[in-house]
């Protein structure tokens, strides 16, 4: 490591000590810090060109310095743990799926393994890997999907009637975990046609024009064959689609819906170990605030009626 790295990287766990940044992931704190330093460049262009700091770099080099430094700091804390999640999926049940044998499990995890370090290169992905994180590391669908299937209410007969993937719980906890590992491929800035033009796209650009959403998700479709060939096109939409509001699903498509409440949960998600005495439980609150507006923030509010109640009979 030179010396200016070494630097940089004392700036940046400074910066984490920061009253509005310290308690936060390195997913989350990785855009606070950029903000930060967005909306005080004027004072910190004075600080990062000091003797004490980087006086041979100009600033434009010392932030690409910072940004590289910092990315580098949370892949190398982040990254790791993602590996083991996707190495305990069970990608076998995309056959059971399709009904074929053409996949091996070993192989899509080797696959989505090295797709990391692709789809990770963006900042808006790395963002919203957040609520992906917090949902493996605390068995956010295991504990969710073992209560649907116990009870088989609403979500029940949406995930297996309506939405007619008629797999057993074992493998639907597979198959949601499959869907989070390819939900953020959508912040990725990939080639899409737009009217005349080619441009570099992700879903928040197409969620102003959702008439094109269709168009989008075939074009993700593309760029996906090359790193994980073989993917169910079905799978990949309903990936995608667990980043829309409702109201851009369909009505078979109830994994989007159910994964978009998870994520929505699990991004601001704060672990406690003991609940204070009296204090309502972390995800009954934050259920009970949502169902009270639910679609107007794009949930399915019958959705969050039942996460609701089993978070509400659990104590979660």
């Amino acid at each position: 490591m030179d010396e200016n790295t070494a630097k940089m990287l004392s700036f940046i766990s400074h910066m984490m000590k920061n009253d509005n940044i310290k308690n936060e992931p390195l997913l989350i704190a990785e855009t606070l810090i950029i903000n930060f330093i967005s909306k005080n460049m004027a004072v910190l262009k004075q600080t990062l060109t000091s003797p004490q700091f980087f006086p041979d770099l100009s600033i434009e080099q010392t932030l690409e310095l910072l940004l590289t430094t910092l990315r580098e700091k949370i892949l190398s804390e982040v990254k790791p743990a993602l590996i083991k999640y996707i190495d305990s999926i069970n990608f076998n049940v995309l056959n059971d799926i399709s009904g074929s044998e053409t996949i091996t499990s070993e192989s899509l995890k080797e696959k989505f393994t090295q797709f990391l370090d692709v789809i990770l290169t963006y900042k808006e992905v790395r963002y919203n890997f957040n609520c992906i994180n917090n949902i493996f590391a605390y068995n956010g669908i295991e504990k969710y999907i073992s209560e649907i299937f116990t009870r088989k209410e609403f979500i029940y007969n949406e995930l297996i009637k309506v939405q007619k993937t008629k797999l057993k719980e074992e493998q639907y906890i597979n198959y949601l975990k499959i869907l989070l590992l390819l939900k953020n491929t959508a912040y990725m800035k990939i080639p899409f046609t737009l009217g005349n033009e080619t441009k570099h796209l992700n879903i928040i650009d197409i969620l102003k024009v959702p008439t094109v959403m269709d168009k989008y998700i075939t074009s993700v479709e593309n760029f996906l064959s090359k790193p994980l060939p073989g993917l169910d096109k079905k799978i990949i939409k309903m990936a995608i689609k667990s980043n829309c509001s409702q109201d851009l699903t369909e009505l078979e498509e109830a994994s989007s819906r159910l994964l978009f409440a998870l994520c929505g949960r699990y991004q601001d998600y704060k672990h406690f170990d003991k609940i204070d005495r009296g204090a309502e439980s972390p995800d009954k609150s934050w259920f009970n605030i949502v169902k009270k507006n639910a679609e107007d923030q794009g949930f399915d509010k019958k959705i969050i009626e039942e996460l609701y109640k089993i978070a509400a009979d659990n104590n979660w």
